[in-house]
């Protein structure tokens, strides 16, 4: 390769610029894979099997200015240097990359192949009577090649999902929040805006407010709010992981929240970056195929895996609804391997959504977190539930206006007004077939 540049050199002498655009990228590789050595080592390999390749091109400088074929040739070679650039500076470019070279790397070894084959082939045309047909051969082969390996990998990636997927069978909570999305009406969390610790840790850029506590009484709307606040980071392509666990849901451990949050994370969003989700399913696959067992089952190698994808992925967020739903050896579990993956992933934030249990109260004030009590601010957000259900049932109803008007008023008044949750709200809304049928006869009457 090194002849290879002192030919360069002497065909583009005129303007320098571009050998420095060309041959640059090669030294800069190097120089990002000194600080590892197995990277450094892997980039020498192929440099060299690529180097031995190259045609003897001191033999081939004379004819630069006599062969407008030649020049053609020499072109392809600059794509085939570039297309093996290409591969390893979109590494090297990745988050925490020597953390991800050794999953990754191997991946790239067909597309590698099919580079130094097309060199191979590209030194050909300097032994034949190289015309325009050749060179538009040799150029659409190149393609086809480089499209064809990169079809391979992404099958290949496909393939290796879903032996994952299939093994792990994670829990995802997607129809939850679809759910619980639909049910809010448009005034629920408005407030939420005014409250300086959600501003706070919305700010991906305050490292300072890493943990909040969404803190209420039963029946208060915090699984309501917490929806809306996943909701509100996955529009604006926040990472965001989640889950809403209950007392319905049978066999919820720390085992299936983690490889849900693995695979939430690894599955992304519709935006989310694709070269980070392609490294981050290489890195996970790695582990499954060296760890699997352990992975399956063992709740630290499990939240170190977790950890480290965290760590590739930036700036990220986790949102945990109804943590006192489950039983309080779970939820201790649960809270003290969060809290261990806080410590370690320092762009992670997390949101925790529950009553105030003692143990949840002591374990989470030991880091400090942002709170934020939900029936002091949700009370408005219930009573305009209930005022729209209202109205749509007594919509459906086959009272007059004047007599819906009547029902409404003496329906929202019995409502306390300082009611902090919605039981009271619920018992009337459940309550409105039952309540309405004497009620229509007794106006009725009245007419």
């Amino acid at each position: 390769m090194t002849k290879y540049t002192s030919v360069i050199e002497v065909f583009v002498q005129v303007k320098p610029d571009i050998l420095a655009l060309i041959w640059g990228p090669i030294k800069l590789l190097l120089q990002f894979a000194d600080s590892l050595s197995k990277s450094f080592d892997a980039i020498l390999d192929t440099m060299e099997a690529i180097g031995d390749k190259l045609p003897l091109f001191e033999s081939y400088s004379q004819l630069f200015s006599e062969s407008d074929g030649v020049v053609d040739a020499l072109a392809l070679f600059y794509r085939d240097i570039l297309d093996f650039y290409g591969v390893a500076m979109n590494l090297f470019s990745a988050k925490h990359w020597k953390m991800i070279f050794e999953s990754v790397w191997s991946r790239q070894k067909d597309t590698i192949t099919a580079v130094i084959r097309n060199i191979e082939r590209h030194c050909l045309l300097l032994n034949e009577k190289i015309n325009l047909e050749h060179i538009t051969e040799a150029h659409q082969s190149r393609i086809t090649q480089l499209d064809k390996c990169q079809q391979d990998l992404e099958y290949q990636e496909r393939q290796e999902f879903g032996q994952m997927e299939s093994y792990f069978s994670p829990v995802l909570y997607d129809d939850d929040l679809d759910k619980l999305l639909r049910s809010v009406c448009d005034r629920t969390g408005r407030w939420l805006e005014r409250e300086k610790a959600w501003e706070e840790w919305f700010d991906a850029c305050n490292t300072s407010a890493r943990l909040l506590w969404l803190e209420g009484i039963p029946g208060a709307g915090k699984t309501h709010i917490a929806s809306l606040i996943v909701d509100r980071l996955r529009q604006l392509s926040s990472v965001t992981l989640f889950a809403f666990l209950s007392y319905k849901r049978a066999n919820v451990n720390i085992i299936s929240i983690l490889h849900s949050l693995l695979f939430q994370l690894v599955i992304g969003d519709k935006d989310f970056d694709k070269a980070v989700k392609k490294n981050l399913r290489a890195t996970l696959f790695d582990k499954f195929q060296s760890d699997q067992r352990n992975l399956k089952s063992n709740t630290k190698a499990a939240r170190q895996t977790l950890s480290e994808l965290l760590k590739l992925a930036g700036p990220n967020y986790i949102v945990i609804d109804g943590l006192d739903e489950i039983s309080e050896i779970e939820r201790r579990t649960v809270l003290n391997e969060l809290l261990e993956i806080l410590r370690d992933s320092t762009e992670t934030k997390l949101l925790v959504s529950s009553r105030a249990e003692d143990d949840i109260s002591k374990l989470l004030k030991k880091s400090g977190p942002r709170v934020i009590r939900v029936d002091d601010k949700n009370r408005g957000c219930i009573q305009a539930y209930v005022s729209a259900e209202t109205q749509k049932w007594l919509g459906e109803s086959e009272f007059e206006k004047d007599i819906r008007s009547e029902i409404m008023g003496l329906l929202l008044s019995s409502l306390p007004a300082k009611s902090k949750g919605p039981y009271v709200s619920l018992n009337v809304m459940y309550t409105l077939p039952t309540v309405c049928s004497p009620m229509k006869a007794c106006f009725f009457t009245r007419r």
